[in-house]
């Protein structure tokens, strides 16, 4: 079914460079109405009869754009905090019957990748206009949270240096041993 749609166009380098962007009106008919499980399973060489015609024209391209965007993400040192996420279960009467686990895969990370930088690409577009904007900043952490969290880590024999900006590269670092 056409549907409209507001688009952004990203070109982006090797590097994973935000090159040039153009926000704009589309119409759009969805090839394919896929799960990030059926996307995931056809990446890793389980198509099915909707993923396998999609798979040289859409799947691959995304995911050959996924690691350079991830690729670049990781040269920034951007904060990598890769948590678990819950799902709620609900029964045939419509009632929660419980909550598990559910797993990120690459599917997830692929567009969450993608959603960020059109965002940035957004953000920047309405700059270019002189247009009012609203950006999300974190503070920096309390250096009291911080020490507590130096003496928490401690405890299971990991390394949180003070005295020293922490920067997300740091908190990687941390995470990675931890895990």
């Amino acid at each position: 079914e056409v549907r409209a749609a507001m688009v952004m166009h990203l070109w982006i380098d090797a590097k994973g460079k935000l090159l040039r962007y153009k926000p704009s009106r589309a119409l759009i008919k969805s090839a394919a109405r896929l799960t990030y499980e059926q996307v995931q399973a056809a990446k890793d060489g389980n198509t099915d009869a909707t993923t396998d015609t999609l798979m040289e024209d859409v799947i691959h391209p995304l995911y050959a754009a996924y690691e350079i965007l991830d690729g670049a993400r990781q040269k920034r040192g951007a904060l990598d905090l890769d948590l678990p996420e819950r799902k709620i279960i609900i029964n045939d009467k419509g009632e929660m019957a419980g909550v598990t686990r559910r797993i990120r895969l690459d599917s997830h990370k692929l567009i969450e990748e993608f959603m960020v930088l059109a965002n940035v690409a957004a953000a920047k577009a309405l700059e270019d206009k002189n247009a009012p904007c609203v950006y999300r900043i974190h503070d920096k952490p309390a250096e009291d949270r911080l020490q507590s969290v130096r003496e928490f880590v401690e405890g299971f024999g990991l390394n949180f240096p003070a005295g020293q900006v922490v920067k997300p590269a740091a908190l990687n670092g941390l995470l990675k041993q931890a895990k």
